[in-house]
């Protein structure tokens, strides 16, 4: 990468068989309570584990060390195939280091880095939007699992299915699927020990950041309505939709800052960047991209770069980026 983070790399960057019998087909109240144990588990465990992340035709495995404690939530992640990686996460930072472009990235955690975003509690808060049932029991890393079915109500959005432990509630194993059922991402644990404690020496990386290129992102806006580009205006998202964050992300020392907008509908996300360019980028790449469930579209306009990147169908994606405009001055 030459020592830069181009905001599309940025963007997109960090079967067994089910058992459906016995189950009604109006499995709706079951399945929500799963999944609100599933949120509690999160906040209340502490683990270690293998992971698997398959997202396309990329492969990739981590060890995971994950603590809770006091509703606080700690982990660190190394990656075990690839390039050497790591990432510390917290509830205000996650610190990413890449020994290969001696460089660390310091962003805004979002909660969950490697599975869907925490659904929120109680889950009927996005019912109008999504419809859950239970298909059945699998073993997943040696441990009887729940499956379940989060189903969209339109095209604007993916299914989702979850394999959460039937003994201690995590979630051990995620599916997104198109709307012809084709798995687009798989996040699995291959392997899964519950601890009583993890020290705090276990969660501080062991990669070297001394004389790396440090980038930090700027402080989240306060005013979540008013943190976009007062240049430009986004006219149409997924019904939901709505904006979670904002913040100014410095991706390379030699170019100005980002203008990151962050939206959820409480389970899918998207982001719309915005970068105010001095000259064209000859490396720039205008057009849409895929990445298993994750579709990105970049384009130039008025001397800005501008992307969308969602967990989102590809026709959502582009529909989102046609309809951001500039404002009348």
């Amino acid at each position: 990468m030459s020592g830069q983070f181009p905001i599309r790399v940025f963007a997109v960057a960090l079967a067994l068989q089910v058992s459906l019998s016995g189950y009604a087909a109006d499995s709706t109240g079951e399945a929500r309570g799963i999944i609100d144990r599933m949120s509690e588990a999160r906040k209340s465990l502490s683990y270690e584990g293998i992971l698997v992340y398959h997202r396309g035709k990329n492969l990739h495995s981590m060890r995971v060390l994950h603590k809770a404690d006091k509703g606080r939530e700690r982990e660190r992640l190394t990656s075990l195939s690839g390039p050497a990686r790591e990432l510390v996460r917290d509830e205000r930072q996650t610190t990413c280091i890449f020994p290969d472009n001696r460089a660390v990235m310091v962003v805004k955690s979002r909660q969950s880095e490697i599975f869907p975003a925490p659904l929120p509690k109680p889950i009927e808060q996005i019912e109008s939007r999504y419809s859950f049932s239970v298909l059945g029991k699998d073993r997943v890393a040696g441990r009887e699992a729940w499956v379940v079915r989060i189903q969209p109500k339109d095209p604007d959005r993916y299914e989702h299915k979850l394999w959460i432990d039937a003994a201690s509630y995590l979630l051990l194993k995620s599916h997104i699927l198109d709307a012809q059922g084709e798995i687009l991402e798989e996040v699995l644990f291959t392997s899964i020990k519950l601890r009583e404690f993890i020290p705090d020496s276990l969660l501080t990386p062991k990669l070297a950041g001394e004389g790396y290129t440090w980038y930090r992102n700027g402080p989240a806006g306060n005013e979540v309505a008013e943190g976009f580009n007062s240049k430009w205006t986004v006219n149409w998202l997924p019904d939901g939709f709505a904006m979670r964050g904002y913040e100014e992300q410095a991706l390379t020392t030699s170019r100005p800052a980002v203008d990151h907008l962050f939206f959820s509908d409480g389970l899918a996300t998207l982001s719309v960047f915005v970068e105010k360019r001095v000259a064209p980028d000859p490396d720039g790449v205008e057009g849409q991209t895929s990445l298993g469930a994750v579709n990105t579209y970049t384009w130039m306009a008025d001397g800005y770069q501008l992307t969308v990147v969602g967990e989102l169908p590809a026709v959502t994606v582009r529909r989102v980026a046609g309809s951001i405009a500039g404002k009348e001055d």
